[in-house]
């Protein structure tokens, strides 16, 4: 009985993360990636978004217990992870430098990963991704977390925290 319990809370929790991370998407789903990774058996791969430039939100469940590297970082909506080849530098590519999971892992399953290289600026996302933000926000600007990363300072947070603009200040959110 409890063993069933705690499948459900897993399931619920991984269902709940996902959808979460869909409505980060973007309103065109350009801040979807795809990490693909080689925890040298078999090939895994998992999907994420762009939260800011460096910086990728992921499923928390994904990252846990992978290795770093390799792990290749793709701006798509379809994985290639197939015809991918660790060791070379494909197009577009990001490598992870570092992963952060939230506090309250696996309860809030849900993990930051810092790459090598920013991308794009990401593009505004969609209005109803306010709930995953507000429930995230605390971690997301706390200090603390991050404290030796450096940061981009064109997207950083009034606390030079995570390269992240808080929702109480209208004018300085990516919402469209």
């Amino acid at each position: 009985m409890l063993l069933k319990f705690t499948l459900i809370t897993i399931l619920t929790y991984n269902v709940f993360a996902s959808n979460e991370l869909e409505s980060l998407h973007g309103i065109n789903g350009g801040n979807r990636v795809t990490l693909c990774m080689d925890p040298g058996i078999e090939k895994y791969e998992c999907e994420g978004v762009i939260w800011q430039r460096n910086w990728v939100l992921v499923k928390g469940s994904c990252v846990a217990d992978k290795a770093l590297y390799p792990v290749i970082v793709l701006r798509t909506s379809s994985a290639a992870c197939d015809s991918i080849v660790t060791d070379i530098d494909v197009s577009g590519s990001r490598r992870v430098r570092a992963r952060f999971m939230h506090p309250s892992y696996p309860a809030t399953d849900i993990a930051l990963l810092y790459l090598d290289r920013p991308y794009d600026v990401p593009e505004p996302l969609r209005n109803d991704s306010s709930a995953i933000l507000y429930k995230l926000e605390p971690w997301l600007t706390d200090t603390s977390v991050f404290p030796n990363y450096p940061q981009d300072t064109a997207q950083c947070s009034s606390k030079n925290s995570v390269p992240y603009k808080s929702l109480h200040n209208k004018e300085e959110s990516n919402f469209a």
